[in-house]
């Protein structure tokens, strides 16, 4: 009986997570990408060299 409780909590966590990483995703892809880009750019950081190195003080 304790084991079906235990289970039974993990999945409502598990649920929570989920909802939540799925709220992050809409509001993330509901910004605007290219001025994150351009912000990015004109501060000297260059995206695409960001997103394929490992993240390190050297890359900022």
């Amino acid at each position: 009986m304790v084991g079906w409780a235990f289970a039974s909590e993990a999945i409502t966590v598990i649920q929570a997570i989920g909802a939540t990483l799925v709220i992050a995703g809409i509001f993330f892809a509901s910004r605007d990408r290219s001025s994150m880009a351009t912000a990015l750019a004109s501060s000297g950081v260059n995206p695409l060299f960001s997103l394929s190195q490992p993240l390190s003080l050297a890359n900022l």
